[in-house]
């Protein structure tokens, strides 16, 4: 029986890169995660939870006080790392030439983690800026997240009835700044 040779098609990696339509779509959606995150602000929850009946103060709308909210407890301050690292994302589509995105997704994840964990050592250090925007609050510091629930979980410092985040309990407070950096 004869088989089939079906060559997949494969673009030179010298030749370049073709503008493409979708990149502009997604430098805009970049630009929706910036003003999402940056006009962030806490009294928008609770317009989100039903207690109060108005727009949210967000320039993105509903969408974008909820999208905020969610990168904020689940990032804490590392959220404004995260729009950062969307923003090279989407910049990089735009630009000529190839581009390797499995390298680019593995070292934003590495430096988003890197700064959830470093935010969530000391939240002592955060409390202002975390109460400021509804992360915590000033009067119990050890408390703040600001690493966000996913720092709290893994490197947060026992405070109260919470206990040391799991890489902190292995490794020690040092052990989890150094896998931090």
């Amino acid at each position: 029986m004869a088989q089939k040779h079906t060559q997949k098609f494969s673009p030179d990696p010298g030749a370049p890169r073709r503008f493409k339509i979708r990149s502009v779509f997604y430098f805009a959606l970049a630009l929706l995660f910036v003003l999402a995150v940056v006009t962030y602000t806490p009294l928008d929850n609770d317009i989100l939870s039903g207690g109060v009946e108005k727009m949210p103060a967000n320039h993105v709308g509903r969408l974008g006080a909820h999208l905020a909210r969610g990168l904020f407890l689940a990032f804490g301050l590392a959220a404004y790392i995260f729009v950062v690292l969307v923003c090279f994302g989407a910049l990089r589509a735009l630009l000529p030439g190839p581009a390797n995105r499995k390298r680019f997704l593995l070292g934003a994840l590495m430096m988003l983690l890197g700064g959830v964990l470093l935010f969530a050592l000391s939240p002592e250090t955060f409390a202002s800026v975390c109460a400021a925007l509804g992360l915590g609050r000033a009067d119990v510091p050890g408390s703040c997240l600001s690493g966000g629930v996913l720092g709290q979980k893994l490197a947060g410092p026992r405070a109260g009835e919470l206990y040391e985040g799991w890489v902190r309990q292995l490794l020690g407070t040092v052990g989890t700044m150094i896998i931090g950096w």
